[in-house]
């Protein structure tokens, strides 16, 4: 066989070569393509995860100071200044959470966290301001119950008729039982408005028994100290746990701007 047959076969053999290049060369230059796209991915979700964090944290010290601003002895105005505040918090923008972006930005999982529990603590925060309204609203109107003393409503401690009793001091701790008895005892306050309330009837209890005595023409003589302390006692006790519980939650959102 001559030189000149031989030459086709060499190119024959070297066909397959050339065309397995470029085949690696196409692959190669598509893992290009494919880590460049997933790096923009990455930083895209980088980047909307961190604005959305900035976005949080001035949402936060906005509530805060709407928070601290309102009047502090009133849970009503504290809890509309949070209700008003928090109308609007930032919102994450939607990615496509089976990218390699979402996937690998840790920013974006913790933005994605945040988000999840944004509104947790003052939601909270509005519950105890319910509670603590309710205490307050009880607290005030037992103060002024407590408040009232049986010598403002008689002459002296030695009586000789029973009418200052029948027509002053008995009705009116029968009309501040009544009345306090309106207005709703707090969940964990029973215990205190029970012992409240067992101190003016002690009251109503031994003025009307000393009343009878007098027009009997007996003598009868009553002290009401003891359960009148132990109703004030429990319920100034009862006002420091609630404010203290109050301080707590305002203190937790104002730590949430810092």
């Amino acid at each position: 066989m001559s030189a000149r047959a031989a030459r086709p076969r060499r190119a024959l053999l070297f066909l397959p070569v050339a065309v397995t290049v470029l085949l690696a060369v196409a692959v190669g230059g598509f893992v290009v393509v494919q880590s460049q796209e997933q790096a923009d991915q990455i930083e895209s979700a980088d980047a909307a995860g961190a604005d959305y964090l900035s976005a949080v944290a001035t949402f936060q010290k906005q509530v805060a100071t709407a928070v601290e601003e309102a009047d502090q002895d009133d849970p009503a105005a504290i809890a509309s200044a949070l209700e008003n505040a928090v109308q609007n918090p930032p919102a994450l923008p939607d990615l496509d959470e089976e990218s390699t972006g979402v996937e690998s930005s840790s920013t974006y999982t913790e933005a994605v966290r945040v988000e999840e529990t944004l509104l947790q603590p003052y939601i909270e925060l509005g519950e105890e301001l319910d509670r603590a309204e309710v205490s307050f609203t009880y607290i005030a109107a037992a103060r002024e119950v407590l408040d009232l003393r049986v010598e403002d409503f008689v002459e002296g401690t030695l009586l000789s008729s029973s009418g200052s009793l029948r027509t002053g001091l008995i009705p009116r701790f029968v009309q501040a039982r009544d009345e306090l008895a309106q207005v709703p005892v707090p969940e964990d306050g029973q215990d205190v408005a029970d012992t409240v309330t067992g101190a003016v009837q002690h009251v109503i209890d031994e003025a009307t028994a000393l009343a009878n005595s007098i027009d009997a023409n007996q003598n009868y003589t009553f002290t009401y100290a003891d359960q009148y302390q132990a109703g004030i006692t429990a319920l100034e006790n009862y006002a420091t746990a609630v404010e203290g519980d109050l301080t707590e939650s305002l203190i937790a959102i104002s730590d949430l701007s810092e």
